[in-house]
């Protein structure tokens, strides 16, 4: 955790504390009041397992007890490619409602939807 770092979640709410098991990387897309601000919650294969329903709860207790609203939180799995063994072996284990990113894609996203898909009729 950097010194700057410390700063941003503080003034989001919330407490970095290096014996809480944090991600790999949290990211926030700071907006213009803290109803359009979201956190990003991303866990790197390469050092670590991968946002798992374990996992998601486990982060998602650590925004409620912050404050900070869930509903703005996005959770993921950073990988290095979709035929890597590394997310074949993973993806029965990812969590519903999160993503998974590949360096090898950099501008898609594969997301595992938690609820229906609208169906839109013509």
């Amino acid at each position: 955790v950097r010194h700057q770092d410390v700063r941003v979640a503080q003034a989001l709410g919330l407490r970095i504390d290096a014996a809480t098991a944090l991600p790999d990387i949290i990211l926030a897309n700071v907006g213009d009041s803290g109803e359009d601000t979201a956190l990003i919650f991303i866990e790197v294969v390469a050092s670590d397992g991968p946002m798992n329903e374990v996992r998601k709860t486990q982060l998602l207790e650590y925004v409620k007890a912050s404050g900070f609203p869930t509903k703005q939180c996005y959770f993921g799995t950073a990988f290095e490619d979709r035929a890597d063994s590394a997310f074949r072996k993973a993806l029965p284990t990812l969590a519903w409602g999160t993503f998974a990113w590949f360096r090898s894609e950099p501008k898609h996203i594969l997301m595992l939807f938690d609820r229906p898909f609208p169906i839109v009729s013509a």
